[in-house]
């Protein structure tokens, strides 16, 4: 799973934290924290949805058991924060609080859409559901990396909305290409998204850096609609 992973939210814990003037050993632990937690999810998902693979390989579940996967799932989850606890220098409190709020709305956005049962849901809930499920991870590694460099309060505000609407564009696309989802999101609707995300990106600071530019339009690509 590891080796296999895109590891798309470490690499905008990087690119944004280089845009404020962080370095890399300095961002690392917030960037294995945030793709520990988000490894964890995937377990998780995997185990819920019963699927029975995770990019070409078994998935964890069905390799070690449903059991063994959860307790390895939850301990993803105590690893995510042990590493941002134990960074050093050590980081302000409100990190770890940053990331157990991503966790928490993480986690309340999958119980938004299993208590919506198994029918078709509107575009808002589909909405208001994926900026929890996956626009909080991206938030939380956009504004971690905002917390490292020293930047501002607002700069971090600005960091952690960026990431809220990369997490929001990405999934519309990933659910575009592959389908699944039980609102079927439209090219129209993704337009906005990848236009707010890269209107959040101007929000964030006029010198944002190619790094970060880059990522997001990497993010945001869309030539395999014309595939």
């Amino acid at each position: 799973m590891v080796t296999e992973a895109k590891l798309l939210r470490a690499g905008l814990v990087f690119a944004a934290g280089s845009a404020f003037g962080a370095s890399s050993p300095a961002l690392a632990p917030a960037a294995v924290s945030i793709e520990l937690l988000h490894l964890a999810s995937l377990v998780h998902d995997d185990i819920i949805d019963e699927a029975a693979e995770r990019r070409g390989v078994p998935a964890l579940h069905v390799a070690v058991g449903s059991d063994r996967a959860l307790v390895l799932g939850d301990l993803l989850i105590v690893s995510a924060f042990e590493e941002l606890a134990g960074a050093r220098p050590r980081l302000p409190p409100d990190a770890v609080a940053l990331l157990a709020e991503a966790a928490r709305a993480c986690c309340t956005g999958q119980l938004e859409e299993l208590g919506d049962g198994a029918g078709a849901i509107s575009e808002d809930a589909y909405l208001r559901i994926v900026a929890k499920k996956t626009g909080s991870l991206f938030a939380a590694a956009a504004a971690l990396a905002g917390i490292v460099a020293g930047a501002g309060a607002d700069e971090i505000a600005a960091l952690s909305a960026l990431g809220t609407e990369i997490g929001v564009a990405y999934q519309i696309r990933d659910d575009l290409h592959d389908g699944g989802a039980r609102y079927p999101p439209t090219v129209a609707l993704y337009e906005r998204a990848a236009r707010s995300a890269r209107e959040a990106l101007g929000r964030v600071r006029a010198d944002a850096g190619d790094e970060l530019r880059d990522l997001i339009e990497a993010l945001l690509d869309t030539t395999w609609a014309a595939a």
